[in-house]
């Protein structure tokens, strides 16, 4: 049985990997889908997702996971509602419309002026 050891809090304790096995070849996710496969979420489980996301990246803004399941169901939401403001504008719609590229020069000079 391997070990690591944690240091953390002023403490220092052997912590057990992989223990136990299961018996089972399924990981504990659930069996592979095959990557052209997408399963759509339901409203209720993107609320859900939504949900446990926001309080958890709110709690800990270094969790990365939650962050990105945060954006990964709430996405489309923020996008239409941004692509639908920007319709109701005249530079909107012209942006909308002409599609500009922005060079990265550009980008470079707005963080320098930042």
């Amino acid at each position: 049985c391997s070990s690591i050891i944690y240091f953390g809090h002023n403490n220092i304790s052997n912590i057990k990997l992989f223990g136990t096995r299961s018996k089972s070849s399924v990981p504990f996710y659930g069996e592979p889908v095959a990557k052209d496969v997408v399963r759509k979420l339901s409203a209720f489980q993107r609320v859900g997702i939504a949900l446990h996301s926001a309080t958890t990246a709110l709690a800990d803004p270094t969790r990365a996971d939650s962050v990105a399941a945060l954006g990964e169901v709430t996405g489309h939401v923020a996008l239409v509602a941004m692509r639908d403001r920007m319709r109701s504008d005249p530079t909107g719609r012209r942006l909308l419309k002409d599609k500009p590229l922005v060079p990265m020069i550009d980008m470079d000079l707005l963080r320098r002026s930042s």
